[in-house]
C-alpha cells in the first residue's frame, strides 16, 4: 500500500509538472481592457487606455517578476483619473486589466476647475465627459471643500430626493452656503453648515406642506438660518 501511495504522489507531480509547462506556453497569447464602471463613467475610455500602453509588450512584463504589479502601477501613475487597476490571467492565457475610475462627488469651479472625488481626491475635467454632480462655486478654499464641504454633499447624495434637487452649492466670504435647486425659481439661504441635517429636514418638510399648497414658484427665497422658523420672501 505504501508503494501504491508513492507511486501515485510521483505520478500526480510527473502530471502537474507537465500541466504547468503546457500553461505556460499559452500564457498571455492575448490582452483584454475593462472598464468596469464605463456605462457610468468616461473620463477615460479604453481608447484612451490602448494609447496610453501603445508600444509597450505588456505580455512580456507580466512574466516577469512583480510584472502585474508594474503594468498596474504604471496606469494609476499615467493617468490621474484611475482610481484601481487589476491585472491577472485568466484560464484562456488572456491577461486581463481591469480599470476603475474614481467617483466624482461634485464639481468645483472657480480660479480652478476640477472635480472632487468620493476620497477627496481630484479628478480633472475632461473635454470628453462631464459628470452630472453638484457644482460648487464662490469661496473654493481647498480645506473646505475636502472636510465641511465634502460631508454635506456626501448627505445630499444619499437622499434620492436632495441627491436630485440641488444642482448648485454656493459658499461666500464668511463661509456661509446658499443653495440652487433644480425645481423652483428660489434659492435657499442654509448660512453656515452646523446642523445643516437639522435645517435640510426643516426644509423638507416645508417643502411637503407648504410647496404642496402654494406651488414651487411663490417664493424668490427660503431661509433657513434662524432655528426655529423660515423665512420666505415672495
Amino acid at each position: 500500500m505504501i508503494i501504491l501511495g508513492i507511486v501515485a504522489v510521483a505520478a500526480y507531480l510527473v502530471f502537474a509538472f507537465l500541466g504547468s509547462g503546457n500553461i505556460k506556453k499559452t500564457e498571455y497569447n492575448d490582452v483584454s481592457i475593462n472598464m468596469k464602471d464605463g456605462d457610468k463613467l468616461q473620463f477615460i475610455t479604453k481608447e484612451s487606455v490602448e494609447k496610453i500602453l501603445l508600444g509597450i509588450d505588456l505580455k512580456k512584463i507580466a512574466v516577469e517578476e512583480g510584472g502585474l504589479e508594474k503594468i498596474e502601477n504604471f496606469l494609476q501613475e499615467k493617468c490621474r483619473v484611475i482610481q484601481r487597476v487589476e491585472c491577472y490571467k485568466t484560464g484562456a492565457g488572456t491577461l486581463k486589466i481591469d480599470i476603475w475610475q474614481k467617483q466624482p462627488l461634485f464639481r468645483v469651479m472657480g480660479n480652478k476647475n476640477y472635480y472632487i472625488d468620493n476620497t477627496k481626491g481630484d479628478i480633472p475635467l475632461s473635454s470628453d465627459f462631464t459628470a452630472f454632480v453638484p457644482i460648487v462655486t464662490g469661496n473654493t478654499d481647498k480645506a473646505f471643500l475636502t472636510e465641511k464641504m465634502f460631508d454635506f454633499v456626501c448627505f445630499l447624495e444619499d437622499d434620492s430626493f436632495w441627491r436630485s434637487q440641488i444642482t448648485q452649492i454656493h459658499i461666500d466670504k464668511n463661509y456661509e452656503i446658499t443653495l440652487i435647486p433644480r425645481i423652483g425659481k428660489h434659492t435657499i439661504l442654509l448660512g453656515t453648515l452646523d446642523n445643516y441635517e437639522q435645517k435640510m429636514k426643516k426644509l423638507l418638510t416645508f417643502y411637503k406642506k407648504v410647496s404642496k399648497e402654494t406651488g414651487w414658484n411663490r417664493y424668490s427665497e427660503i431661509n433657513l438660518q434662524f432655528k426655529d422658523r423660515i423665512i420666505c420672501t415672495k
